[in-house]
């Protein structure tokens, strides 16, 4: 097993980090759609909430380390085609980073002004960040879905993008992050 990434194909522990993150991102929208299921107040519903919270600053974690990993493990040389395509890869890859940092902490500001208190590992989040009026975390909360929106947009143009490559264009794109060699 190639662990590192080669310069023809990415390496096992980008590839978990890759599709970890699809399967932590798809639990986090999967929580929060669902908390609609359940009424205002139910335990359920502050169940799926507390997940949805939970497993997004664990999606957090994860960005940073997975960015960490990046610094240290360059991904496989781009390959041949279009400029534009390389640019256009590349300021998606940059928004999804930027929003996949941007969403937890509109998510904890937005937390904090319905007054709730998120708990990471033992860490109140609400007493790092300081005090957040419920002006200002519905506010916040208003931009975090609109954020959401745009993630969810994004990876659909993100696994569209990889679908075209390897369907109509017929290139090593997705092959190259699949977790088996096809």
């Amino acid at each position: 097993m190639q662990w590192l990434n080669s310069p023809q194909r990415y390496g096992a522990i980008a590839r978990a980090f890759h599709w970890g993150m699809l399967a932590l991102l798809a639990a986090v929208c999967l929580a929060i759609e669902l908390k609609g299921v359940f009424p205002r107040g139910s335990a359920g519903r502050t169940a799926l909430l507390h997940w949805h919270e939970l497993l997004g600053l664990t999606a957090a974690l994860a960005v940073f380390s997975r960015l960490a990993w990046r610094a240290f493990d360059a991904p496989p040389a781009a390959l041949p085609g279009p400029d534009w395509q390389r640019r256009a890869a590349s300021a998606v890859k940059l928004a999804l980073y930027v929003l996949l940092i941007a969403l937890p902490l509109t998510g904890l500001v937005a937390a904090a002004g319905r007054g709730d208190s998120p708990v990471y590992f033992g860490v109140d989040l609400v007493s790092v960040i300081g005090p957040v009026s419920k002006a200002l975390g519905k506010a916040v909360e208003d931009v975090h879905e609109a954020l959401a929106t745009a993630a969810y947009w994004l990876v659909g143009l993100h696994a569209a993008a990889a679908l075209w490559h390897h369907f109509v264009l017929r290139d090593a794109t997705l092959r190259r992050m699949l977790p088996v060699r096809s």
